[in-house]
């Protein structure tokens, strides 16, 4: 039907004269500016499929005008093949119904377009069907970003499938919204079967309880991880490595997390079973010496034990694989630790090469050295075939130490034959000086009562002393000669330091020592042998007087005694060189010395710790502040202590000769 514009003719869509066939609608003029404006193709067709509206939208689409299109068919407009394709949707809407089609349609002129279409019928007021109108969206490039969407997720599904790893995405309630073909491979399921459970109902409340803490982080936005055993229902005891992530919506709000489980429990198993054999290889490597290090022919550390570390105080780095031997020789130059053969002037790097040719060339060898901490090593080593070389090392501090104490021994015991001499002499000499020393007492007290209040009186006075000290230091020699046993009665322990210097103070003035002593006078008295205690006093002062020799001036010894609870503390310092802190319990070991050899004897200090325990005491070194060294003997008050028979025989009331010095 041929159609006539009205004085609207320049808009297409527009109303049509009163002849023409019109939209069925009141306000027909403000519904086609309403269509005209809908972002969608609208057209109206009557029952004999002609059309009778078309919005500007439809025109724009086809690049038709009115004239091409208004009373035309679909036939005429759209094509043939368009016809037929609607053709079951017309019938629907000939029965009174809605009718729906959306998917791909070929145009004439536009060429290929998925669209959505609706097919809506339209009735008089009689009920009669007056046409229909049909509605199409084009959803063409959103159906490709769909389609492209569509392709690139499945690109990243068969990836993820591929990859070696357990991948999962759950949601907020831990439901799980995406599983890879791995991690339904562990589960024993297919996808469906696990899309949907929660956490707790796939793997169980233990499994899902451990994780829960992770969940909860990566659910707060932050990326973590875990790794360990985890006992699994259907799998059993599985070392996992985690990896939780957030994942974000659009927005950047976390809408759930994405969980990457890596299984490493064969690798695990093959570490745990390769650190079990190196632990037993150490082990054997322990019990066959105390030091072992393999070196390959390059002079690369292939393996080394605990003892070696600990022989040359090595840091764990060092004994890794691969570390050079130059590496190794040249942490024991960075701490100044030198051998006694090697020159102090002497350039490092030139010792470290002397040192490291002398390990890796050559045949097998069997030397000893004395290190720089006083212990001497044994060392062995043997070169294989293919070059690697094998040293061991052993601790042969204690040989020489035997050897040195037997050497002691015998030096000791020529001494005990000549101090057996001597004693008697010593006790005659002292019976023989007892008696005019008492007539000279005597006549000095006479001296003194007959001077006062004149000024001889003070002079008397001196001479009175100092003959009573004669009689203390004779009766203290007399003491020495006798060896008596150990005696228990009260002693005065600021009496046992005047009676200590009295013996020793002479040493001190002719060495020019200033000596300041804190001793209250009313000091607890102690309950022991007060000649072994003044003779562990001399044998202290003596000590300090051996460290001081060779110290610059001023030389300075202190005593001190204080009352701490139930003991008597009694500390002598010097300030000295000192003792190195490595060497403050080795300074205490019988016949140990750390003076010229035929200087002392090592059993000063020795005579010292065992009289303390004696008395149920104990005896440490210290460093005195400032520098220098501090001997600190603990004597307790109450009767504690027995009497040990090797402390009688080491020292039976006499002192050392030459006390050992640090």
């Amino acid at each position: 039907m041929p159609a006539t514009r009205n004085r609207r003719t320049d808009q297409p869509g527009g109303p049509v004269s009163a002849a023409d066939p019109v939209l069925p609608f009141r306000d027909s003029e403000v519904l086609r500016s309403i269509l005209d404006a809908a972002p969608m193709r609208v057209t109206y067709l009557d029952s004999g499929r002609r059309y009778r509206f078309a919005n500007r939208e439809f025109y724009s689409f086809t690049g038709l005008c009115p004239e091409e299109v208004i009373g035309r068919t679909v036939t005429q407009v759209l094509g043939r093949q368009t016809a037929l394709r609607t053709r079951p949707y017309i019938a629907e809407v000939r029965q009174g119904r809605m009718a729906r089609f959306q998917g791909w349609r070929t145009y004439p002129t536009a060429g290929r377009r998925y669209v959505d279409s609706v097919f809506a019928p339209v009735f008089r007021a009689d009920g009669r069907m007056d046409g229909y109108f049909v509605l199409l969206r084009d959803l063409t490039e959103q159906r490709r970003r769909e389609e492209e969407l569509g392709q690139r997720n499945r690109q990243l599904e068969e990836m993820l499938d591929a990859v070696p790893a357990r991948v999962c995405l759950t949601d907020l309630d831990r439901r799980y919204r995406y599983v890879n073909r791995e991690f339904c491979d562990f589960a024993r399921r297919r996808p469906e079967e696990i899309l949907g459970l929660t956490s707790e109902e796939l793997v169980g409340p233990e499994v899902s309880g451990a994780l829960t803490p992770f969940v909860l982080a990566a659910q707060a936005g932050r990326t973590v991880t875990r790794e360990g055993w985890m006992d699994y229902r259907l799998n059993g005891r599985k070392y996992i490595n985690w990896v939780f992530t957030p994942k974000r919506a659009a927005d950047g709000v976390v809408e759930g997390v994405l969980l990457f489980m890596r299984d490493a429990t064969e690798l695990r198993q093959r570490e745990e079973e390769l650190a079990q054999r190196t632990a037993q290889l150490e082990t054997i490597l322990t019990s066959i010496a105390e030091g072992v290090s393999i070196l390959d022919g390059a002079g690369r550390l292939v393996l080394c034990n605990r003892g070696f570390l600990d022989l040359y105080e090595l840091p764990e780095e060092l004994g890794c694989p691969g570390t050079p031997l130059q590496a190794l020789v040249r942490e024991r130059f960075t701490r100044a630790l030198r051998h006694t053969s090697e020159a102090p002037n002497r350039p490092v790097e030139t010792l470290v090469a002397e040192r490291v040719a002398r390990i890796l060339d050559g045949g097998d060898w069997v030397e000893e050295e004395l290190g720089p901490d006083g212990r001497w090593l044994e060392i062995r080593r043997r070169r294989l075939h293919d070059g690697t070389v094998i040293l061991t090392y052993t601790d042969v501090t204690a040989r020489h130490e035997a050897e040195n104490a037997r050497r002691a021994q015998r030096d000791a015991l020529r001494r005990a034959e000549q101090f057996e001499a001597t004693a008697s002499l010593l006790a005659g000499v002292a019976h023989e000086i007892n008696n005019p020393l008492a007539v000279v007492a005597a006549q000095a007290l006479l001296l003194a009562e007959e001077a006062g209040g004149t000024a001889l009186a003070a002079r008397a006075e001196k001479v009175r002393e100092a003959a009573q000290r004669c009689g203390r230091i004779v009766a203290s020699l007399v003491a020495s000669a006798r060896r008596r046993a150990h005696r228990r009665e009260e002693v005065d322990l600021a009496q046992a330091v005047e009676t200590g210097l009295d013996l020793a103070g002479y040493g001190l003035r002719a060495a020019g020592i200033v000596l300041e002593q804190r001793v209250p006078q009313d000091l607890p008295r102690l309950r022991g042998d007060p000649d072994q205690v003044a003779h562990l006093v001399a044998n202290l002062v003596g000590n300090a007087q051996a460290a001081l020799a060779d110290a610059p001036p001023p030389r300075r010894l202190a005593l001190t005694a204080v009352h701490l609870a139930g003991a008597l503390e009694l500390r002598v310092a010097d300030n000295g060189p000192g003792i190195p802190e490595d060497l403050r319990e080795r300074v205490f070991a019988p016949f140990f010395t750390t003076k010229a050899e035929g200087v002392g004897t090592g059993v000063g200090l020795a005579l010292c710790r065992a009289v303390a325990a004696a008395h149920g005491g104990s005896i440490r070194a210290e460093t005195t502040p400032g520098g220098g060294a501090t001997l600190v003997v603990r004597l307790p008050l109450s009767e504690e202590a027995g009497v040990d028979a090797a402390t009688t025989a080491i020292g039976g009331g006499g002192r050392s000769s030459a006390p050992t010095a640090p």
